[in-house]
């Protein structure tokens, strides 16, 4: 028997098994998102030590 009635697999209920390296590809791709407050740094201290 190769599934169990009433499991998921990691991507849900289509049928295809997705490997860690899959899983861990479409993290990454989620996870990169816009910050909500961009703040610009100032680089006055750098400009003043040389």
């Amino acid at each position: 028997m190769t599934g169990v009635e009433g499991t998921q697999t990691p991507a849900g209920n289509n049928g295809r098994a997705e490997t860690p390296q899959e899983l861990a590809l479409r993290r990454l791709n989620s996870a990169t998102r816009k910050a909500k407050c961009l703040q610009r740094r100032s680089t006055a201290s750098f400009k003043e030590g040389l």
